[in-house]
């Protein structure tokens, strides 16, 4: 009985819930009325719509968003959501007259680098849910669009808006305003609401509060301000546009901060965008640019600007190239992201419709001739505890107050042109001046660095350094004076996988003498002076390593060095050649310039590895830069017995442009050392040439007499390489990579004599 009771009550309780869900069905559209209308801030209250239960999270009513102001909305954000996820809110019941027609109008918004889409879909009381009657996706313009759906009811019915997350949530919007519900046919001619496009765009801020048409994803993200009317640290005190301090700018200092251009067109043709920005040295701040097309979401990021590495703080120019292939209408996005508190500057935008290469502005090639300021350039000077004292910009006539600094500039040849220099006579000895290159983007092809210079007599040393992320390596050098006029350096750079920053270091020297260190009109290029050696190539070092096209390698632990005994007390005057020394197992590389030949080869060098048993010397044939494709073709382990000449016969390769690479690889021991001489490569049914001047051990087949192998064994011995009076604790961090040609001698004697008196 007990269980007949149960199973009634159950049963009792189900009919009376369906019957309940059934009438709460029902009761919804018995409370209906005519029409509706809503900018959710006083014509209606929040609870005359409806959040959906069923969805993923809510919309939101707010007066701070969504980005573009226009008082209280309905919004959802796409930050912190799933791609995929969905939010809905339904309007009231509308109750139409029989037969009549209904307009649905409404203000919305999708914005955002990643924003996802918005549906409008009606449930009528007979029929359920539909399917969407309007949809939009992408980004419909940073503003509000105003839409106009006609609708012929044919019983009661209620909108339900749908937004959903897009594929990558991001700081993006969807928003509703001023909801209209109301019988009767649409206008029939929608209201503008867009901005204007634009062809072309030019703002400095001056006279444009409103940001030149650009807006700000979020209120007050981005701001238009006079210089120096924030006492913000990482702000600069002027303008780039009138560089004084009642300039205007705009900046922010917001991570995720999205700034949109106004709507711009296309040419056809390449055109270029760009702008000025100021970011505090060494911050973590960075600005990603962008192109969004209308309806559509933006990719990869056409350019990221970071903050420069060196310096004070001073304005940099970005130029921006944009294809042919871009949209016919497109917005230009900008976000603003940090880690830590910090802000950016923007100022002068500028969008024309020509290429980049035809504006005068050079900056993201490094040329510079000093005729623009060094802004414009995007050179740098040194900043606090990186170097003692700043390059001066030459200009106008000498003056007593010059000193003996050059008479005219390189680009011009006469006072009127402008150029950069140091004097020698008021800082104190030793002390240095530094100037920076705006950061380079890497290269898969050779690079060819030239520029002008001018060095006093005994006032010091001008250097020139490679910096690529936290490695610095020095790829010229010269303190020989250049006879009172302007003298060419030349410097091959070779492939570079990361970006990278060419550094102009002035050295003053230790003699009173007053006098001055000069550069002039730099260019960094396609390297035509990178030749391609036909069939051959041989080096015999009588001019340096870079006399012989030799490419110092960058993903390496050292250098190779270059040895001439010219000078030297106790070494004969006849050895030439490169070597690495030291320990802790690290690793030189260097190659050959590309040669041009498609068959066998043979490979011919003379070797010398001692002190060390646990050196490591191994040869490659490369594909001309590609370092990942290489195949070895002689190795050796430990030491040889003096200098040993290597014939590698018979080299078969498919490729058609090639390079020998050299690796060394040291031992624990820090008194190891490998040297190579007479580098030779030719066809291999060419004779290899061996024309060492001092001894090589060669195995000959040829059968004499005993004296005369006595003899030959006496003569090696006392004209073999001296290599016991070679230091072997020398500064391993030198290179001489590029000398230039009248200078290289002088440099080698100073760098031995330094290694006599102070080894590291």
């Amino acid at each position: 009985m007990v269980f007949a009771a149960y199973w009634t009550f159950l049963f009792v309780s189900v009919i009376l819930r369906c019957q309940l869900n059934q009438a709460q069905t029902t009761s919804i559209w018995w409370y209906s009325q005519s029409d509706f209308s809503c900018d959710f801030e006083r014509t209606c209250y929040y609870n005359d719509i409806s959040q959906d239960r069923n969805d993923d999270f809510d919309w939101s009513r707010s007066y701070y968003s969504p980005p573009v102001w226009r008082g209280y909305n309905m919004y959802i954000s796409e930050q912190n959501k799933r791609p995929g996820q969905v939010a809905r809110f339904k309007t009231p019941v509308i109750s139409p007259p029989r037969g009549s027609s209904y307009c649905i109008q409404f203000s919305y918004i999708l914005m955002g680098p990643y924003v996802g889409q918005l549906e409008v879909i009606t449930e009528n009381e007979s029929h359920g849910v539909s399917d969407p009657i309007w949809i939009s996706s992408g980004l419909q313009g940073p503003y509000w669009n105003t839409e106009y759906i006609d609708y012929q009811p044919t019983n009661s019915f209620r909108v339900i808006f749908k937004a959903t997350v897009g594929s990558i949530p991001f700081n993006s919007y969807i928003g509703i305003d001023n909801l209209e519900v109301y019988g009767g046919e649409c206008q029939s001619t929608p209201l503008p609401s867009q901005s204007p496009i634009l062809s072309e765009l030019d703002c400095d801020f001056e006279s444009n509060s409103d940001l030149c048409g650009f807006t700000s994803m979020e209120q007050s993200r981005w701001r238009h301000a006079g210089a120096g009317s924030y006492s913000y640290s990482y702000l600069p005190n002027e303008d780039h546009t009138l560089n004084l301090g009642s300039g205007h700018y705009i900046f922010s200092s917001y991570d995720e901060a999205v700034l949109y251009s106004p709507l711009l067109t296309s040419s056809g043709s390449e055109t270029c965008f760009s702008f000025w920005y100021y970011l505090q040295p060494r911050s973590n701040g960075e600005l990603l640019i962008y192109l969004q097309s209308f309806n559509g979401h933006i990719g990869d990021p056409l350019a990221v600007t970071s903050s420069p590495g060196h310096g004070a703080g001073q304005w940099q120019l970005q130029n921006v190239p944009l294809r042919a292939t871009v949209p016919a209408t497109f917005y230009i996005v900008l976000i603003f992201s940090r880690k830590y508190y910090t802000g950016i500057g923007i100022d002068d935008f500028l969008y024309k419709h020509t290429p980049c290469s035809w504006w005068p502005l050079q900056a993201t090639i490094g040329n510079c001739n000093f005729e623009q300021s060094l802004d414009e350039c995007g050179y740098i000077q040194g900043g606090t505890n990186e170097d003692d004292f700043d390059w001066n910009l030459a200009e106008g006539p000498i003056t007593m107050a010059d000193g003996t600094r050059p008479n005219a500039d390189h680009s011009f040849g006469n006072s009127s042109g402008h150029y950069m220099y140091i004097q020698s006579s008021f800082p104190v000895a030793g002390n240095t001046a530094k100037l920076f290159t705006p950061k380079l983007t890497s290269t898969k092809n050779p690079r060819c660095l030239t520029f002008w210079y001018y060095i006093d007599q005994d006032v010091g040393k001008l250097e020139v350094y490679l910096e690529i992320l936290d490695a610095v390596d020095k790829i010229w050098y010269s303190k020989t004076p250049t006879e009172n006029q302007w003298k060419l350096a030349k410097v091959d750079i070779v492939p570079i996988s990361s970006d990278f920053t060419i550094l102009f270091q002035a050295t003053v020297g230790e003699s009173y003498y007053r006098g001055a260190i000069a550069i002039d009109d730099i260019m960094l290029d396609d390297c035509e002076s990178v030749v391609n050696h036909i069939a051959t190539f041989s080096c015999d070092f009588e001019n340096d390593i870079a006399g012989c096209g030799l490419f110092q390698r960058y993903d390496d632990d050292l250098d190779w060095l270059y040895f001439n005994n010219y000078g030297v007390h106790g070494l004969s005057d006849s050895s030439t050649y490169m070597y690495v020394e030291g320990g802790e197992e690290d690793k030189a590389c260097i190659q050959t310039p590309p040669i041009n030949y498609n068959g066998s080869i043979s490979v011919g060098f003379s070797v010398h590895m001692n002190f060390d048993p646990q050196l490591n010397l191994r040869v490659f044939i490369q594909e001309e830069w590609n370092y990942n494709k290489k195949k070895l073709i002689w190795e050796k382990n430990g030491i040889t017995q003096g200098w040993e000449q290597v014939n590698v016969m018979k080299v078969n390769q498919s490729m058609t442009m090639f390079a020998i690479l050299f690796e060394a690889v040291l031992g624990p021991s820090s008194l190891g050392v490998i040297a190579v001489d007479d580098i030779n490569i030719y066809p291999d049914n060419t004779s290899l040439k061996d024309d060492r001047k001092s001894n090589s051990i060669i195995i000959t087949a040829t059968v004499v007499p005993l004296v005369v192998i006595f003899a030959i064994a006496i003569l090696l011995v006392i004209f073999r390489k001296p290599w016991m009076n070679k230091p072997k604790d020398g500064p391993r961090t030198t290179s001489t990579k590029n000398v230039d040609s009248d200078a290289y001698t002088n440099y080698e004697e100073d760098v031995y004599e330094n290694a006599y008196t102070s080894p590291l």
